[in-house]
């Protein structure tokens, strides 16, 4: 009696805010993605192409967060039953608290420089330094050690086995 009553209560959880508008922000994140690694991906149609392993990805992001979409459709979310204003406020302070805002605007700023003609090999390791010493602060020597293997590691991945040449 006592275990049903348990599941019950599981079936009748809410959602955070933003439960479902989360799942269709990944699936177009993974569409966006699925079609730039297609592109990529006719341009060098083999398995080590440039855009195999990115179309791997968004793929499986897609279907993921189908199915996450699917099970959290059955579900309310917790402002439910709020006025449309009230419940947009609550659902983008829930989405984007300021650790996710900080790091939004550090990718912008990534994606800027690189649009600007720096090197991906400069602006990397720089972007990844600067993301774990906000990350982890006081650790700057542990985080210059895992930003040097973290960049090699990329650097030897995608040279010497995907053949790619980094920009």
């Amino acid at each position: 009696m006592n275990e049903k009553k348990n599941i019950d209560s599981k079936s009748e959880e809410k959602l955070p805010p933003g439960g479902h508008t989360s799942s269709l922000l990944f699936l177009a994140i993974g569409v966006i993605f699925f079609v730039q690694s297609l592109q990529l991906y006719q341009k060098d149609p083999s398995p080590s192409g440039s855009g195999t392993f990115p179309m791997i990805i968004s793929g499986l992001l897609i279907v993921l967060t189908v199915i996450d979409f699917l099970q959290k459709l059955k579900k309310k979310t917790e402002v439910s039953g709020l006025p449309a204003g009230e419940k947009l406020s609550v659902t983008l302070k829930y989405l984007f608290p300021k650790d996710s805002l900080v790091f939004l605007l550090m990718s912008i700023a990534f994606y800027l420089t690189l649009e600007f003609g720096v090197s991906f090999m400069i602006a990397s390791p720089i972007f990844l330094l600067i993301s774990m010493c906000y990350l982890i602060p006081h650790s700057f020597v542990k985080n210059l050690i895992y930003t040097v293997v973290s960049c090699a590691a990329i650097y030897v991945i995608f040279t010497m086995l995907f053949k790619v040449s980094l920009p």
